[in-house]
């Protein structure tokens, strides 16, 4: 099975900003290695919940690794246009 590339939709975008000022309003006292494993855990049942006639565990692991490596990189890029536009 072939999975396809789709870019992210100003509604995947809105729905991401929604959900981190939530983390950061309901979780602002959890550390961010609580918040991580928070999420990790539910990924692994959203990927448990996939139809398998459609995505095989494989490919779930595949599109969860690419997410995260490109989520990864837009904070890291984040964090440098940020503290590049702050001055000394």
């Amino acid at each position: 099975m072939k999975m396809k590339t789709v870019k992210s939709s100003a509604k995947h975008l809105e729905f991401r900003d929604k959900l981190i000022a939530f983390v950061r309003t309901e979780m602002a006292d959890s550390s961010s290695h609580e918040i991580l494993a928070i999420f990790a855990y539910t990924t692994g049942q959203i990927v448990a919940m996939q139809d398998q006639r459609t995505m095989t565990p494989s490919m779930a692991m595949t599109l969860v690794e690419a997410n995260i490596l490109d989520g990864n990189r837009s904070a890291v890029s984040e964090l440098s246009r940020t503290s590049n536009a702050t001055p000394n």
